[in-house]
């Protein structure tokens, strides 16, 4: 889609077809959803400690609705290929490694799956903390097995699990700790994974630099601010550039860019968006989700307010800014592509509906 586009399109909220039950969302406060680059696959907690993957067709497209005569495609079929119940548990985070081999599920445990929700871990992982938020990256420089950390916060700080993989299955190498003794409500490995975000539960954001090592210079290697927001919700890196969006309880969205590494600092930029919707939101509902779409030129947030949501679709190059309405209230959001380049939104809602929007 060209840049200057995004003013002059209307964009429509489709349901999806579903071939199978979908359980509610998780009444978490974090996104519900993690899915792969295209977003064909899609991991979802519901409920009673569910996890279901759905497979989302994409080669349908519809007549042309438009007044300029262009083709919206129509929403896909989806397809619920596996549900599965942790027994004994109380699921509160998921996440896919950027590898998109490894599906992450914290609880009272870690769970860690293929993409067919096949367990590949050698040794259970028991935590002694309830986790927040999980990342797991995979480290591409690695001479022989494959390894991968995963960041896990919690109320003790962050514990980075260094995972050894043979014969397909994972073994835990050794942990590090950062941050402990303080309480951390947000991890997120950028997808490259030279850097990993942190958020404290009272507002604080950092950055490590090349966070997939053995050490950590807090010096040297570390960036810090207080975010002008009462809590962080969501942190999400784009995928294209050095730069990475934050999303708050109370409706405050944030740009920071990388401006130098050494020394190492980042430069923020909060967006302001004119909608009657952009107001503090009654805390029993979540704060912002923020996403990128694939090609990181739109920036994804929801703006929740009374009982409704709506997506903004936010143009970082010329700063303007598409609203769309969607009349329930958003427990997960990620973002795809079909077969035919066309980029589109995937949201979860509280009365249990798969919503799709083209854009």
């Amino acid at each position: 889609m060209a840049t200057e586009d995004i003013d002059r399109l209307n964009y429509n909220v489709l349901d999806c077809s579903i071939a199978g039950k979908l359980e509610p969302p998780l009444a978490r406060l974090g996104n519900c959803l993690a899915a792969n680059k295209n977003a064909s696959l899609v991991y979802c907690l519901g409920d009673n400690n569910v996890v279901m993957v759905l497979q989302v067709g994409q080669d349908a497209t519809m007549p042309a609705i438009q007044a300029d005569d262009t083709t919206i495609p129509c929403g896909p079929n989806i397809g619920l290929q596996r549900r599965l119940q942790l027994q004994d548990e109380e699921l509160e985070c998921h996440c896919l490694s950027n590898d998109e081999n490894v599906v992450g599920i914290a609880g009272r445990s870690v769970h860690l799956f293929n993409p067919q929700l096949n367990l590949i871990i050698q040794k259970e992982i028991n935590l002694n903390f309830v986790p927040k938020s999980i990342t797991i990256v995979y480290l591409d420089d690695s001479q022989f097995n494959k390894v991968y950390n995963m960041a896990i916060a919690g109320s003790n700080g962050v514990n980075i699990y260094i995972l050894n993989s043979s014969n397909d299955k994972l073994n835990t190498h050794g942990v590090i700790n950062l941050h402990t003794g303080l309480p951390i409500a947000i991890v997120q490995y950028s997808r490259n994974g030279h850097y990993l975000a942190v958020a404290t539960m009272d507002g604080h954001f950092g950055i490590w630099k090349n966070p997939t090592r053995s050490t950590f210079d807090a010096v040297t290697d570390f960036w810090y601010i207080k975010v002008k927001s009462i809590r962080v919700t969501s942190i999400e890196f784009s995928p294209t550039r050095d730069l990475v969006a934050l999303g708050c309880w109370d409706q405050n969205v944030f740009l920071y860019q990388l401006e130098s590494v050494k020394p190492f600092r980042w430069t923020c930029n909060k967006i302001e968006f004119n909608t009657e919707l952009y107001k503090v939101v009654n805390s029993r509902f979540p704060g912002v989700y923020v996403q990128w779409s694939n090609s990181g030129t739109f920036l994804i947030v929801t703006i929740i307010q009374d009982n409704k949501t709506a997506i903004l679709i936010y143009n970082t190059d010329n700063k303007s800014f598409k609203e769309v309405t969607t009349g329930d209230i958003i427990k997960g959001i990620t973002s795809g592509i079909d077969t035919l380049n066309n980029e589109y939104i995937l949201f979860y809602t509280r009365q249990k509906k798969l919503r799709l929007i083209y854009f």
